[in-house]
């Protein structure tokens, strides 16, 4: 079975290696992420049969400069050849290399829905959210800009400077 890459029209994570984004809270205090990885999965070919599923993801993974957390944020398509049948978007927070918490949403999509028509049911702007996380709460990624925003669980939130 052919398998797409995944779809160039999906730019979430409009980020390169070693990239630098600096977000600031409404105290005017600093935090700098840097990008360590960003990944496009790429087109293949499954030798399995026509009923094996297909899997392409884009993700990021970003290391705050000021403490040991990394955040990895990761979007994941499911479906059978050239149809989708389901997105997840995940975020990951790790500190000291450990999983700490997680959010996500789960996006069910329209039978016979081509990859280049996922961004209609997506949408411009990914909210991931957990009330019950003890580090960060919130994470807003907007499509073509990427993070954009989080929160942290003490409420503050971090704006990225454009």
């Amino acid at each position: 079975m052919h398998c797409p890459a995944f779809p160039t029209n999906l730019n979430y994570f409009p980020y390169y290696n070693s990239q630098e984004l600096k977000f600031i809270d409404s105290h005017q205090n600093e935090n700098l992420l840097v990008i360590s990885k960003k990944e496009n999965s790429k087109k293949y070919t499954d030798g399995r049969t026509d009923k094996a599923l297909c899997y392409s993801n884009s993700y990021f993974i970003a290391n705050f400069r000021q403490d040991s957390l990394t955040l990895e944020c990761e979007i994941n398509i499911s479906g059978k050849g050239n149809y989708a049948h389901g997105v997840s978007v995940f975020g990951r927070i790790k500190k000291n290399n450990l999983f700490v918490e997680g959010l996500s949403i789960d996006t069910k999509l329209p039978k016979k829905c081509t990859y280049k028509k996922i961004d209609n049911h997506l949408g411009n702007t990914l909210c991931l959210e957990n009330e019950n996380n003890k580090l960060i709460k919130r994470v807003v990624i907007v499509k073509n800009k990427g993070l954009v925003s989080y929160t942290t669980a003490d409420g503050v939130e971090w704006k990225l400077v454009e």
